[in-house]
């Protein structure tokens, strides 16, 4: 019986820290509708407009190709990324978000790599009878990059994700809900356009 007991304990231990993990990646319904009413920065009509500018990865690369010594090429680059996030309120039981993230890599001297990136995402988040909030995302990446040690040259990568979840949310914003997603991975190869690399 102890020996149950035991196991039954540390399935709960683990259990539980999995669903407290899990759960900071949800933003309760009442809490993002605060955050984009506080935080808008523009609006046209219901839409609201988080607009945003990054520059990240600049800096010299001294292996592009990530070849042996001998073979090494090097060059600068930077990547410039502009960000749209249009959120929608209606009636205080509905949020819709749409967010676009372009992004251009470029490299000195190396044309071959310079490139569009862009990601974009549609959310939807329905508050049904004050506690159940409904939830559904697609969101969609096509990058050119390499995605581990065993390639020896960047691939384009395209990347397809489908969530949906219930969750419920007390007064005072405590969550317990389910989510389920579908993710879907392909590398094309950039040598061989159209043909993907399994």
């Amino acid at each position: 019986m102890r020996n149950f007991l035991k196991v039954l304990f540390i399935l709960w231990s683990l259990f539980s820290c999995t669903v407290s993990l899990f759960s900071q990646t949800y933003q309760a319904f009442q809490a993002e509708k605060k955050y984009l009413i506080e935080r808008t920065r523009w609006q046209i009509g219901p839409f609201r407009l988080f607009p945003r500018i990054m520059l990240k990865n600049i800096g010299y690369d001294d292996n592009v190709y990530y070849q042996r010594e001998e073979y090494r090429v090097k060059d600068y680059t930077g990547t410039i990324s502009p960000e749209i996030r249009v959120s929608v309120l209606f009636r205080n039981i509905l949020i819709l978000n749409f967010k676009e993230n372009p992004e251009y890599v470029y490299y000195v001297h190396e044309e071959r790599e310079r490139r569009w990136n862009n990601s974009l995402s549609p959310e939807i988040k329905l508050l049904l009878f004050r506690r159940f909030v409904l939830g559904g995302s697609y969101s969609y990446q096509n990058r050119h990059r390499r995605a581990t040690s065993e390639f020896d040259v960047r691939a384009n990568e395209k990347r397809s994700v489908y969530k949906g979840s219930l969750f419920y949310e007390t007064p005072r914003l405590t969550l317990l809900g389910v989510t389920v997603s579908s993710e879907r991975i392909t590398y094309e190869d950039v040598t061989l356009p159209g043909r993907e690399i399994y």
